[in-house]
């Protein structure tokens, strides 16, 4: 008995199956030329999930001939810049971005790839990460920084709730001595703030049961610990709590101000 015989139509038909097969949900526009912003569901992590758009854009036999084998040429372009760099009005400190996919069943985000941050920072590697619950409103952490050798690089993100997070330059010298950069973090946006060595850094709750988790470069060490006061008027930190209601511990309280301060680091050396 001869085989039967398949023709172009059919063979056609199962690569359109095997395309689909191959499809990743979360796309949501039809033509690569677009901006990334049509074809993501979010370009960057600061814009909200549309599952309804998702819904109506998840490719069929009867629609997939829409969305083409060049979708697949897309994802591979733009998978490859997870993590974006946002420089702040202090050069080093840095705002970091990432994507999120996301479908009926919830999202994902590549929160952190060494390779972009050694390309877009240098590298460093790190060696500890933490995660801190803050149950009130108001709460105040910081600021706080290790003395060289056990200085700390820190990479902090907020996964629940909300905070203004905040980094001093106390580099002596720095041309940005006594200057901050002050950033909302949120679950909501989830962006990244990058706080390298030299700085002194904390923030404040914005929402109830804040959670807030961060990489750092060295490891803790008692020895090295140190404080500037949080609400030091040299600083110029518009915090969104006042002193009397703010929430801090009896250690935070009691950190020295910027004047006070001994030379913890000196610009050019960190």
């Amino acid at each position: 008995m001869n085989a039967p015989s398949h023709g172009p139509d059919h063979c056609h038909r199962l690569e359109l199956i095997l395309l689909l097969l191959r499809t990743p949900l979360h796309f949501r526009g039809k033509d690569c030329r677009q901006s990334r912003r049509e074809f993501d569901v979010s370009a960057t992590s600061t814009e909200k999930c549309d599952e309804g758009a998702l819904k109506d854009q998840v490719p069929t036999l009867s629609n997939l001939s829409q969305f083409g084998y060049e979708r697949h040429y897309c994802e591979r372009q733009t998978a490859r810049t997870p993590m974006q760099f946002e420089p702040t009005e202090i050069p080093t400190v840095f705002l970091v971005h990432t994507r999120k996919f996301c479908d009926a069943r919830g999202f994902f985000i590549e929160s952190f790839r060494q390779s972009l941050f050694d390309e877009a920072i240098g590298h460093y590697s790190f060696v500890q990460d933490n995660h801190s619950l803050s149950k009130d409103v108001g709460v105040v952490r910081g600021l706080h920084f290790q003395l060289a050798p056990a200085a700390q690089g820190k990479l902090v993100r907020c996964i629940a709730g909300a905070i203004l997070d905040v980094a001093v330059d106390i580099r002596r010298g720095s041309p940005t001595f006594g200057t901050q950069v002050a950033r909302e973090l949120s679950a909501a946006n989830g962006s990244q703030l990058w706080v390298p060595p030299g700085f002194a850094h904390g923030f404040c709750t914005l929402e109830p049961n804040t959670e807030v988790v961060y990489k750092v470069t060295n490891y803790y060490s008692s020895a090295h610990d140190r404080g500037l006061l949080w609400n030091d008027p040299a600083l110029n930190i518009a915090w969104p709590v006042s002193a009397s209601a703010a929430i801090l511990s009896e250690k935070d309280k009691m950190h020295p101000r910027l004047s006070e301060l001994e030379d913890a680091f000196t610009y050019g050396e960190i």
